[in-house]
């Protein structure tokens, strides 16, 4: 006799993302929130359908918003650069210490995760945030690994993890807060060589290299007489000097443009992109050195690369993204790292090509050497630039992993 009829199990939707959750700090400059913008409108190249909250302390939360993307602003906090020990204060809540307001922003953080529930959530530079105030994340939910944690949890870096040596006593070990993560991603290339203590992170199962990002692509620049005629520059040329808001940056600005002239560089139109970071005393200098000097001083911009492109010479810092651009676009470049305490930017700097950029000290422009470091570099070549820096493909990856992750939790939880 036959049996009863088998029924089919109860088909289970695959599990999407759908939400996704950016936290970085941004206590120093721009370069953080850029490289983040690169990465969201990446992901959304392969799934429009995706809502982003960011959790920021950057002072220019409207780079998100301009791109249609949500952003909760945390109270900013101040990386003093200046210091031959860096420290933090808070950058406007002057009343409250920098712990108090790494308290509140770490209240905020824990409410957005609670309101927004995303599906995923990335954690930009510092594993444990600034001050540890990301912690709470990496512990939600207790378990971790798929069908555990409601998220999955990925961090987004530049090399290899760290944890600021400063105000970091309370924390746990590095080792102990990576443990937490699903996804370890490096927005940069392989190291070439295997230095030490790094073997055990370089055969780390969830290391993900993914390359260097630009907010553009090579073929979504602009044409350069486009770019050149936003500037009143058309069939003149530019020279575009970027120097940050680190060190003695007026009296570098000063040098520079009393040099472009001895260097042979007078033809060109020179623009100075000004940092919104720098105090309102040395913007107005700067804007009053510019118009002394017959150049253009102009607010920062989230598509710098644009007038990079276009540009016959750029003078600028060696902050990642800065670099990147260089790289991308070829435009010869005159490289003055800003010193910080780490010494990243000068160890950025030793990986540059000379047959496109002069890398120079802060000392060696102030004392007299503007004009022959611009002339060696404005005699250079612009080189052919390089392909990758694709921010599409690294938002394709991202999100086959994060669903990939959603996915493995959902069949591990199916009786």
């Amino acid at each position: 006799m036959a049996g009863p009829p088998r029924h089919p199990a109860p088909h289970r939707p695959r599990r999407r993302l759908r939400r996704v959750l950016l936290y970085t700090h941004n206590s120093i400059g721009l370069g953080h929130a850029i490289r983040c913008l690169a990465v969201i409108t990446g992901m959304r190249r392969h799934r429009p359908d995706l809502d982003f909250l960011v959790l920021t302390g950057s002072a220019l939360p409207q780079l998100f918003l301009a791109e249609q993307v949500e952003v909760v602003k945390l109270p900013s906090l101040r990386q003093e650069l200046e210091q031959s020990r860096p420290w933090l204060r808070p950058r406007y809540l002057h009343g409250l210490s920098a712990t108090e307001v790494a308290g509140l922003r770490q209240r905020l953080i824990l409410s957005a995760v609670e309101g927004f529930a995303p599906d995923a959530v990335l954690v930009e530079h510092y594993p444990a945030g600034l001050l540890g105030e990301a912690l709470p994340l990496l512990a939600a939910g207790g378990a971790t690994g798929p069908g555990g944690r409601a998220f999955a949890l990925a961090h987004l870096g530049r090399g290899r993890p760290h944890q600021p040596h400063w105000l970091q006593a309370a924390l746990p070990g590095l080792e102990e807060v990576l443990g937490a993560y699903d996804f370890l991603y490096v927005l940069d290339h392989p190291p070439g060589g295997q230095a030490e203590g790094v073997q055990s992170w370089e055969t780390d199962s969830r290391l993900r290299y993914l390359g260097p990002v630009t907010s553009r692509l090579a073929s979504e620049l602009p044409p350069r007489q486009e770019v050149l005629a936003r500037f009143g520059l058309a069939g003149r040329g530019m020279v575009l000097l970027s120097l940050g808001r680190g060190g003695p940056v007026t009296e570098m600005a000063r040098c520079l443009l009393a040099a472009l002239p001895r260097a042979g560089l007078g033809h060109y139109g020179a623009v100075m992109v000004l940092d919104p970071y720098l105090s309102p005393a040395e913007t107005a200098a700067l804007q009053r050195m510019a118009q002394e000097h017959g150049a253009q001083a102009m607010p920062f911009v989230p598509y710098l690369v644009e007038a990079v492109a276009a540009a016959d010479l750029v003078v600028c810092r060696a902050g990642c993204n800065t670099v990147a651009e260089l790289m991308l676009t070829g435009t010869p470049a005159l490289v003055v790292p800003e010193r910080h305490a780490s010494g990243e930017q000068e160890q950025r700097c030793r990986g540059l090509p000379p047959e496109q950029i002069v890398v120079a000290g802060e000392a060696q422009i102030i004392a007299g050497g503007a004009a022959a470091l611009l002339g060696r570099a404005g005699s250079l070549p612009r080189g052919p630039g390089r392909g990758g820096y694709d921010k599409y493909a690294v938002g394709q990856r991202l999100v086959e992993d994060l669903e990939g992750w959603l996915a493995a939790g959902q069949e591990g939880a199916a009786p």
